[in-house]
């Protein structure tokens, strides 16, 4: 009989019915290499993300894309830190290729001496190489599968490309035991260098920092809207690159559980640590007009240079049109909920706004660009500062989706059964 894992998985949604809410845990086959570019691995932590809650709330813009699925269901979560365990030929070479860059300097002498002046393709057919390989490096991956032939993958822009797959939406993700990647989307990171629960959501992290990076931050007047754990990483990484000034926003809400209190003992408390001036509940009495009344006077009545919506909320996109400056720009990352109608006229053009639309994250450059941060010091400061608030054996996986809802959850971590 075939070997199996437990795995959280969503059926594939059909448009003409209903969409039923929540995840299942059921027994799935271990997936195997079937192209000698493939690696397999195991998955030792996974970050529930935004995304991941809006499958499992079976929300309507992720069931269009959802249809697309090849079978009756597909394992979700797309974020993860786990250890190599197989790989194809061509990935092992490939994976020598990089344990030899990584390695040049590498003073331990494990390494050192495995290594024996050898060329990648002897260490790639070491019968113990990918048992090293595991035991001294985490391994991570973009999950975004992109073709390489169409022009945005040609031209350096493979973050857009026009026929990317999403493992974790389209394809088997890493909410399991094991998970099959391409060796050309994976990074090693050795271990030691940054904690296993920040790798497990580097995804994340690379979404912020791409937000982030879409504009000149040094002494620049910011306005981050939604402090889940991507807003609450944009101000941490603004208030890094030199912004004078940080406002944050989110919405709280008594019926879910997620109120006032929690709010500002949970996210803004964390957002004033790494770099808020001013953090407003949107959902309380006059809370709008003291946000726009507090940016103007904050930049002399001009607005914000730059505005980070990280919420998808509906509400959030006319405030950021409210507090922009003329010239200034809007980075968008959430996905909303609804369509929303703008005076483009008005709000836009003749106030000459650049609007940016953030997908995944710059392929691979914001990789290289995260990895150098988190490992230079800025996995400490969120971890130091609660970034990572829960963790949960991958059964109990109800308890994680719970506490987003409740407002207690910044990033929830499963460990895989």
């Amino acid at each position: 009989m075939a070997e199996t894992m437990l795995a959280l998985v969503k059926p594939r949604p059909v448009m003409s019915e209903q969409w039923a809410e929540g995840l299942r845990l059921e027994e799935r086959p271990v997936p195997n290499i079937e192209r000698p570019d493939q690696v397999k691995v195991q998955v030792e932590m996974a970050g529930i993300c935004g995304t991941d809650v809006g499958i499992y709330h079976s929300k309507s813009s992720i069931k269009a894309e959802m249809t697309g699925i090849s079978g009756d269901s597909v394992i979700v979560g797309h974020e993860f830190c786990g250890v190599v365990r197989e790989a194809g030929e061509l990935a092992r070479e490939t994976l020598a290729q990089t344990f030899l860059e990584k390695t040049r300097w590498d003073p331990d002498p494990d390494i050192q001496d495995f290594i024996k002046n050898r060329k990648a393709r002897q260490i790639a057919r070491d019968p113990n190489f990918l048992d090293l390989l595991g035991e001294k490096f985490y391994l991570t991956s973009e999950m975004h599968l992109t073709c390489g032939v169409c022009y945005q993958c040609r031209t350096g822009n493979g973050h857009a490309c026009q026929n990317t797959r999403i493992k974790g939406i389209h394809e088997d993700g890493v909410f399991a035991k094991f998970t099959v990647v391409p060796v050309r989307n994976a990074m090693l990171i050795k271990k030691g260098e940054i904690p296993p629960e920040v790798i497990a959501f580097m995804d994340a992290f690379g979404n912020a920092l791409h937000t982030a990076s879409s504009v000149n931050l040094q002494g620049a007047n910011v306005a981050i809207l939604g402090t889940g754990v991507q807003g609450l990483m944009a101000t941490a990484i603004a208030k890094q690159s030199g912004a004078a000034f940080i406002v944050t926003t989110d919405l709280s809400n008594p019926a879910t559980g997620f109120t006032h209190e929690k709010l500002e003992k949970n996210r803004f408390a964390i957002a004033r640590r790494v770099g808020a001036n001013y953090c407003f509940d949107m959902a309380q009495a006059n809370s709008r007009q003291k946000m726009i009344e507090t940016v103007m006077r904050e930049t002399n009545n001009t607005g914000v240079d730059a505005v980070f919506e990280m919420s998808g909320s509906p509400s959030a996109y006319i405030d950021a049109l409210e507090i922009i400056r003329m010239g200034g720009t809007i980075s968008l990352l959430g996905i909303p909920a609804r369509d929303i109608t703008l005076d483009f006229s008005k709000k836009i053009i003749f106030r000459g706004l650049t609007l940016h639309g953030i997908i995944g994250r710059r392929m691979f450059h914001t990789w290289e660009t995260m990895y150098r941060l988190l490992k230079g010091g800025m996995a400490d400061l969120m971890l130091e500062n609660g970034f990572v608030s829960h963790k949960f054996k991958l059964s109990e996986f109800e308890k994680g989706f719970e506490a987003h809802d409740r407002g207690e959850a910044i990033k929830v971590i499963l460990i895989p059964e």
